[in-house]
């Protein structure tokens, strides 16, 4: 770890205990969008980073404090509890089950630590929106060095350890990567939190612009295809907050659209990534085929993963002779521990959108129809979106890892405050606040 790393980690820890509860957040934040995941230090065989040193810190901070109670147990953790699981029992059925098993629980603490860090901290809607105006801030920088790493082709991040100082060039163009290990990761981190920040805008609609613009910079820097879609994505999420009401009918729709187009498509409907093309050197060809790939080998990871994937594709990876590049979280969850984690990790997603849906519902039970204001909801949906259709072109395997738990964490945080259970709740006579700048509900 670099001495200028070891400040700004010494510095988070000590905000970790110094801030309320419901900002203590913030500095794990400050650390995923502005210290590599390169850095960290090998403690008794086992590598933390400084995010995994971190969500050590917190998690004491939690327990020291007894900030664990008045959490419920929702179907988020349930599906949590199981990937975990899955994952970690995975390890025994690979060639080498003592440094399987290391990697595994290495990932699941970094994934689990994360999750429940946020669980316990944020509690409640203001809470929510509280944690992302902070996060709107520390975007401002992190957007403004990736434009200097374009123009100069000189990562500044560098100098905290773990990223290399000259920029990624590819094709004659340059890629900004800021703090992260890969541009493609950068600008998934910006396409992603777009939608988080635009959950602002009722409150303050200055800094979400403001905020909003730092992620589509990241997206821009980064020059690279996926992120672009899964921006697309998500402002496309965010639009249909008009048609919310016919949210089931579009769902349905889709997804025997997306039937229909297999069957009368030459190729599976999957191939459809492979003519997609924003920046002129995208491998959606690549992304499509190894769709192809795992399913022609599913006999190899089905059970509980594989050691080698070489033998699926034509290309390797240089960090390993016997890898591909698995660039679909989904399959390398697959490829980790099997179709039980892969299904595990799915029901985490699809949890995310039924609990937020169900929160929904409840807000629906109280307030006038007329004036349905359950925006941050959805805004975090978009999100969790977004996020979904980047997992199809990309695996995480740094900080992006982290930003994607916690969002995982603040959607279950919405099932532990219910109209029936909070007394601030037991009187429906609602009085509506007309004003764009306000969510508050006196009751």
């Amino acid at each position: 770890m670099s001495p200028l790393g070891l400040v700004f980690l010494l510095v988070c820890c000590a905000l970790v205990f110094a801030l309320p509860r419901d900002r203590a957040a913030v500095p794990l934040l400050a650390a995923c969008l502005h210290i590599s995941y390169g850095q960290g230090v090998s403690i008794a065989g086992a590598y933390f980073t400084v995010i995994r040193l971190l969500i050590v810190v917190v998690l004491l901070r939690i327990t020291a404090k007894g900030e664990w109670a008045g959490l419920t147990f929702t179907r988020i953790d349930r599906w949590m509890v199981g990937f975990a699981i899955c994952l970690t029992l995975s390890s025994f059925f690979h060639r080498e089950p003592s440094e399987a098993l290391k990697f595994r629980l290495g990932l699941v603490f970094t994934s689990c630590g994360i999750f429940w860090a946020v669980r316990a901290l944020v509690r409640t809607w203001e809470e929510v929106e509280a944690v992302l105006r902070a996060l709107s801030f520390l975007l401002i920088p992190l957007a403004a060095l990736m434009i200097y790493e374009r123009v100069s082709q000189k990562n500044l991040y560098s100098i905290f350890g773990g990223v290399p100082l000259e920029a990624m060039v590819r094709e004659g163009k340059v890629r900004s990567a800021g703090p992260f290990l890969h541009p493609i990761l950068a600008g998934s981190a910006g396409a992603t939190l777009l939608p988080l920040m635009a959950g602002i805008w009722p409150t303050d609609r200055k800094r979400c612009l403001v905020a909003c613009g730092s992620c589509l910079v990241m997206v821009l820097m980064s020059a690279s295809s996926g992120p672009l879609i899964s921006l697309m994505a998500g402002i496309f999420a965010l639009i249909l907050w008009r048609w919310r009401r016919y949210l089931r009918k579009m769902v349905w729709g889709t997804f025997f659209s997306l039937i229909a187009l297999h069957m009368v498509m030459k190729a599976p409907v999957w191939w459809l990534m492979a003519r997609v093309d924003f920046t002129g050197s995208s491998t959606g060809y690549f992304r499509a085929q190894l769709i192809d790939a795992a399913i022609e080998h599913a006999s190899e990871w089905v059970v509980a993963g594989t050691d080698t994937t070489r033998g699926w594709m034509a290309t390797g990876v240089s960090w390993s002779e016997e890898q591909t590049d698995i660039t679909n979280y989904f399959l390398d969850f697959g490829v980790l521990g099997g179709l039980p984690t892969m299904i595990a990790f799915i029901g985490v997603l699809a949890s995310c959108f039924l609990q937020l849906r169900d929160n929904r519902a409840a807000e629906a039970a109280i307030i006038d129809a007329e004036h349905d204001e359950s925006f941050v909801p959805w805004a975090i949906g978009c999100s969790v979106f977004a996020h979904m259709v980047t997992f199809l072109s990309v695996a995480y395997f740094d900080q992006t890892m982290v930003l994607w738990f916690a969002t995982v964490g603040i959607c279950a945080c919405y099932s532990d405050r219910k109209p029936s259970e909070d007394s601030d709740f037991l009187d429906h006579t609602v009085e509506y606040d007309p004003s764009p700048k306000s969510t508050n509900f006196a009751v």
